[in-house]
């Protein structure tokens, strides 16, 4: 069963648009891990099960604002709030759920703030972006307690266009902030015993784009 609800309002400087939904799932899929042989890192597998039931709820939230010919904000905001059932695993007989589903962070958005110059210097047309993102925690699986931390990230795009081509320099994580996106509990063989391994988003990337429009 499913209900979505969306509503849609602009005017001349102001779009916005607000969606809201709510999602009954029964046997949803849960992706689960399982290693066979503890002290055997290549016996670490995945497997996928079905939980009894899950509920998902939430809204997604955008608006721009032209605050003139020049310059714009934007906001898109994620609520999400999602819950799996009680259930057990036939593979290893652990009960997992009663709680939110992996990599389902209650909120997450983006704030853009763009300029655009139509005041061309040379035939130059000038134009940047200033861009926020950030994610709230979440569990990294369906069966460990682990949980992410919440993040926020900073991007940053500027160029210029000349006749029908454009160049942009951009840079991805300005200030090279370091967060986990995934991670799985094991044991590597080491005689450590089971332990927390992460795996990290992408660094600081600093790049340039050229394109042309035909």
């Amino acid at each position: 069963m499913s209900f979505e609800y969306i509503i849609n309002y602009n005017q001349d400087r102001l779009s916005s648009k607000i969606n809201l939904f709510y999602v009954q799932r029964n046997n949803p899929q849960v992706r689960l891990y399982y290693q066979f042989d503890p002290n055997i890192p290549t016996t670490f597998d995945f497997y996928t099960a079905n939980a009894d039931k899950g509920d998902v709820m939430g809204a997604e939230i955008s608006f721009k604002v032209f605050l003139n010919k020049h310059l714009s904000i934007s906001q898109d905001l994620g609520l999400l709030k999602n819950r799996l059932n009680q259930y057990v695993s036939q593979l290893d007989g652990r009960t997992y759920g009663n709680r939110e589903s992996a990599h389902s962070p209650m909120y997450n958005y983006k704030t853009e703030v763009s300029f655009n110059s139509d005041i061309e210097i040379f035939d130059l047309g000038f134009f940047g972006d200033l861009i926020i993102t950030g994610v709230d925690k979440y569990y990294y699986d369906d069966q460990e307690n682990y949980q992410s931390s919440p993040y926020q990230l900073i991007h940053i795009n500027s160029g210029f266009n000349y006749n029908n081509f454009k160049i942009s320099l951009w840079a991805k994580n300005v200030f090279d902030k370091k967060y986990a996106t995934r991670a799985y509990f094991f044991d590597l063989g080491m005689g450590n015993g089971q332990k927390l391994y992460t795996a990290y988003g992408a660094p600081r990337t600093i790049g340039a784009t050229l394109s042309y429009q035909f």
